[in-house]
């Protein structure tokens, strides 16, 4: 007959055993994770006749070349956005006590197009347009920046914007004219993330948005549409009236 002393012998036994497997199962579980978190991918396209892009003294059709220029920059953009993101300043605006909005959004850091990490494919014809997917391979600081925007207290919004088409006269960067769309894109999603969580309309508020997937563009009523995922978290907030 086991008594139950042995039993608590037998006990004592299996419990460093255990220990150890669950050990081992937790340090490869958290080398999988980090092993997926080593590199991001995205698809970019270009319009191959992009009448717009005349302004930046761009010969039409769009070369294949050309278009792999351009959509390295646009890729460099969304991960700049994903992995850095912005901090944002909003000072809400209210008409009946005659408070101007203001929102202020300013990049955390920016992935370089040029960059080694950074690696542009082939470009495959479709279409009017250039399809090109890319491959960014994440350093370790920016591995746990981007492992930030999953942690608790971020808030997932799905978001559209819109910029000028052309951009201002002379300016010969076609990144920085989708850059307006993205951006006005991210100040929707704060906001909408403002009136899911709070009934009353807040004063002012500051925190961090971020891009989580790749944006797709289009062109509607002459002007550039962004619609993109966005991360939020909300920091600071200060607050009267009714929402």
């Amino acid at each position: 007959m086991t008594t139950k002393k042995t039993k608590k012998t037998a006990s004592k036994a299996r419990t460093p055993e255990l220990k150890k497997n669950i050990f081992i199962f937790l340090f490869f579980t958290v080398l999988n994770l980090a092993a997926a978190q080593d590199a991001l991918r995205g698809e970019v396209r270009i319009d191959s006749e992009p009448v717009y892009a005349l302004e930046f003294g761009v010969e039409l059709p769009l070369s294949a070349a050309g278009a792999l220029k351009w959509a390295a920059e646009e890729a460099a953009l969304s991960y700049s956005a994903m992995i850095y993101g912005w901090n944002f300043d909003y000072k809400i605006g209210d008409a009946s006590r005659s408070i101007a909005e203001d929102f202020n959004l300013t990049p955390n850091g920016a992935v370089n197009p040029s960059g080694a990490n950074l690696k542009m494919e082939t470009p495959v014809k479709e279409g009017g347009y250039f399809l090109i997917w890319s491959d960014y391979k994440l350093t370790k600081d920016q591995a746990l920046r981007f492992a930030s925007w999953k942690t608790a207290g971020i808030r997932e919004v799905q978001s559209s914007g819109s910029g000028a088409l052309t951009g201002k006269a002379g300016n010969d960067s076609f990144v920085m004219v989708k850059r307006a769309a993205l951006e006005d894109a991210a100040k929707n999603a704060v906001r909408a993330a403002l009136r899911d969580k709070y009934t009353n309309r807040p004063k002012n508020a500051r925190g961090k948005a971020a891009l989580s997937a790749f944006p797709v563009y289009r062109i509607e009523g002459g002007r550039w549409e962004a619609s993109a995922r966005f991360r939020v978290k909300l920091e600071e907030t200060g607050g009267y009236g009714v929402y």
